[in-house]
């Protein structure tokens, strides 16, 4: 989880004037696969590791949009029409 976060700060490092919306499609293209990587074929994870890459992901949406910590992030994945880390699990398992 380090390598995500220290990526996912370069990526914001990077890109301090962009738009939210920008932030969140350049996260989604190239971290969201570093998390991803070897889950859907290879590893089953249980459920408190699954909820800890899922607080990773909730990490990043809250620090785009300026969330505390203790703020939940469901309904901006909801108005983004995003899904939560173990949906997207979920899904690509299912496809």
């Amino acid at each position: 989880m380090r390598k995500f976060y220290a990526a996912a700060n370069a990526i914001f490092s990077h890109c301090k004037y962009a738009s939210e919306f920008t932030k969140l499609l350049l996260l989604e293209s190239f971290k969201l696969p570093m998390l991803t990587y070897g889950l859907l074929n290879a590893i089953f994870l249980s459920r408190t590791q699954m909820l800890k890459l899922n607080s990773c992901w909730k990490s990043i949406y809250r620090k785009i949009f300026g969330y505390f910590k203790w703020e939940s992030v469901k309904e901006i994945q909801l108005f983004c029409q995003r899904l939560d880390f173990i949906h997207v699990v979920h899904k690509c398992k299912f496809i």
